[in-house]
């Protein structure tokens, strides 16, 4: 039986429901470090995604509004065709197999006039996203200073013990957190948007068929907060899972700020110190994988995660902070 694919007989029940009629097939998809889970599923002629999403890890509740929103303001976002929210049940649109990333993978040439045009839609739609208006409905949080510090407790919690096999001191831990918040503090002040938070290739499918930033589909929009302009710029162009040659980023970097009217040295100050924060989030959650989950999946993009956080923390206003993970180890040398 098709539906037997599906993790638990709730979730079948609710597929049921919605379809009536025999499912051809679910499949499952490959989803993030996150604890969701999503399924291809096959009716009639077409096919649909389901996500499944744990009641107490989050609610489905901000996805729901967020695609409305993305929609209605022009975006390609995933329509929402039916919902159980009190069990984390969603079955979407499907945006079909072919992400971003896959995009440029498969670009035998690996040519910069491909690479440019696809980085190019990805800049012109994160620039678009940020013209718009943000309704007090999707009531989001602010991304700031508090809450930027409290992300790197999973660095603390989770690299160091797993890097280097010992906690930090209670005086090391406080100058990590002291470092920080005057690290944070000296970010140029500019106008809050709509921060996606992971927003990168592998989360972005590409949509042939459609025109101009459309082809971009968003997927994984459900945490967004509000917060840097900069900081989904650094997401994209400081990607686990793909590089973006630096002299390119750099490109992209300037167009962003030059299309957004901003100074580009006061954009690239603030690059560097998000870039550095998420980074050092990303090194713990990949970390947290290993420790917590016994999830290797993710040790393979460490590497780099760590030249892009020995590229941030060469920005002058940063020395300080590089002395500190210097203490650690070069971190082009760590384990």
């Amino acid at each position: 039986m098709a539906l037997s694919n599906l993790e638990n007989t709730a979730l079948q029940d609710f597929v049921s429901s919605y379809f009536q009629q025999d499912v051809k097939f679910t499949e499952s998809i490959q989803g993030d470090a996150g604890m969701r889970c999503y399924y291809r599923v096959g009716h009639s002629d077409k096919t649909y995604v389901v996500m499944d999403c744990p009641v107490n890890y989050c609610s489905v509740s901000p996805f729901i509004k967020i695609a409305d929103y993305l929609q209605n303001n022009g975006f390609s976002a995933p329509k929402v065709i039916a919902q159980d929210i009190s069990q984390g049940f969603l079955i979407l649109e499907d945006f079909g197999t072919t992400s971003v990333k896959d995009c440029l993978l498969g670009d035998s040439s690996n040519s910069y006039s491909k690479r440019n045009e696809i980085y190019k839609l990805i800049i012109d739609l994160l620039l678009s996203l940020q013209k718009q208006n943000i309704p007090p409905r999707l009531d989001l949080k602010q991304f700031g200073n508090e809450l930027l510090c409290s992300e790197l407790s999973v660095f603390i919690d989770y690299y160091i013990p797993h890097t280097y096999q010992r906690k930090l001191s209670d005086d090391e831990y406080k100058e990590f957190a002291d470092i920080w918040r005057s690290v944070l503090s000296m970010q140029i002040p500019m106008n809050d948007t709509m921060v996606l938070r992971d927003y990168h290739v592998e989360n972005m499918m590409y949509l042939q068929s459609r025109g101009s930033i459309n082809k971009i589909g968003l997927l994984d929009f459900q945490d967004a907060l509000l917060g840097s302009p900069i900081y989904d710029l650094v997401s994209v162009l400081e990607d686990a899972r793909i590089s973006v040659p630096r002299e390119e980023a750099m490109h992209y970097v300037k167009y962003f700020a030059n299309s957004k009217g901003l100074d580009v040295e006061s954009v690239l100050l603030n690059y560097h110190i998000l870039g550095a924060q998420r980074n050092a989030r990303i090194l713990g959650i990949f970390s947290r994988k290993v420790v917590r989950d016994d999830d290797t999946t993710y040790l393979k993009y460490m590497d780099r995660v760590k030249k892009y956080l020995d590229y941030d923390l060469s920005h002058p206003k940063l020395t300080q902070l590089k002395e500190w993970f210097m203490k650690l180890g070069n971190l082009n040398l760590l384990k």
